[in-house]
């Protein structure tokens, strides 16, 4: 009996080192391949394979236990099941996660609630749900003011949203801003006026979120101080997938794309021309580059002329990236066939104005699709 004992224990033993030999990490970083397998493929295998990394983690690793429950959280709302999500996220702890670079439970269920209201139809549904995010952030950050205006009194970090408390305000502020623009003056100004200390790093906080949700409306100023060229454009308004660090004006792309976008000044050579500097070297990614993609498509559908006319004498290098820009897709190969169709439309409606622009169209879309395929295929 007592021999049996001895065996058992050993065996427990042996089981017990076995499982402490478990490279968590491993299992961890493997998560990111199934996230892009998934983004490419949706598929169900896929997604079964996600949640049971993210549910053995949450078990059986206290290190990777809150960075797996943000990473159940993702792929929930990535599949459109917010409520899902928003519970799971809620079971990490107020304090911030390592592993998310500071961002806070409340800022990550804020997000989520945020694109269920940008996935809803109608506008007032997106407006109440807008609303009740705003509440939840007053509320979340009247709690922690003082830890805000201390936040506030440190160097200022880059990204700045590294920090819990003036993320958690940035993300107030960008919700103020999708419907009034003096709620978000009147939010800084209350601001300024309630924090009791200042010094040179308020100062310079202020600015930054003046200039990030308060941009001049001089156009002319604004567009000569945006970007030059492609590096300096991800730089800004970019997202490192690698280390999942948001660029600094990363939630202000839409906003001040579209207002470069918005004047008729955008269609004069010279701005042209800087944005053939600026798409040279563009690469497709989410966000920024696909909003400054509709921007620079809806050019070329509605300046046929215009765009024919002002291509004839630019370097074809140049000319070839603002093409590939404008029909960029994660999926330009020709089975997907709305994308496809969109970029046979484009270079119909160039056939009779510029064979130049109708061969580049045409080797812009080679490289898209070489691209597409040496990413599904490594």
């Amino acid at each position: 009996m007592k021999r049996v004992l001895i065996l058992c224990a050993m065996l427990f033993l042996c089981s017990g080192c076995k499982e402490s030999k478990t490279d968590w990490k491993a299992v961890y970083d493997s998560l990111n391949d199934d996230f892009a397998e998934y983004g490419r493929t949706y598929s169900n295998d896929t997604y079964d394979k996600i949640i049971s990394k993210c549910d053995l983690l949450i078990e059986s690793s206290p290190e990777f236990r809150n960075a797996a429950l943000m990473s159940k959280s993702n792929i929930l709302a990535y599949s459109n099941q917010y409520d899902e999500a928003v519970k799971v996220a809620e079971q990490i702890p107020d304090t911030a996660s390592v592993f998310d670079s500071f961002r806070s439970k409340t800022v990550h269920i804020n997000s989520l609630l945020s694109s269920k209201a940008e996935n809803l139809g109608d506008e007032d549904d997106a407006r109440m749900y807008n609303d009740i995010i705003i509440a939840e952030l007053e509320k979340w950050i009247s709690v922690r003011r003082d830890s805000l205006y201390h936040a506030l009194t440190l160097p200022m970090e880059t990204p700045i949203i590294h920090n819990q408390y003036i993320a958690a305000f940035m993300f107030y502020l960008m919700h103020l801003s999708y419907y009034d623009e003096q709620d978000v003056k009147m939010a800084i100004d209350n601001l300024k006026k309630d924090i009791p200390l200042r010094n040179n790093n308020t100062d310079a906080y202020f600015e930054y979120l003046e200039a990030s949700f308060l941009p001049a409306k001089d156009w002319l100023a604004f567009a000569d101080e945006f970007p030059k060229t492609y590096d300096d454009f991800m730089k800004l308004y970019g997202y490192d997938q690698e280390t999942g660090h948001a660029a600094p004006l990363y939630h202000e792309a839409y906003d001040h794309i579209s207002f470069l976008f918005s004047d008729d000044r955008i269609l004069q050579p010279e701005y042209l021309t800087r944005l053939l500097t600026l798409t040279h070297g563009f690469y497709w990614e989410a966000d920024a580059p696909s909003i400054l993609r509709m921007h620079i498509e809806s050019m070329l559908k509605d300046y046929p002329d215009l765009i024919s006319d002002f291509m004839k004498d630019k370097d074809d290098d140049l000319v070839k990236d603002f093409l590939k820009c404008a029909i960029a897709t994660p999926h330009p190969e020709p089975e997907n066939t709305h994308y496809y169709n969109e970029y046979l439309k484009l270079v119909k409606l160039y056939e009779d104005r510029s064979a130049k622009i109708v061969k580049l169209l045409k080797t812009a879309h080679e490289e898209l699709v070489e691209e597409w395929c040496e990413l599904v295929h490594s």
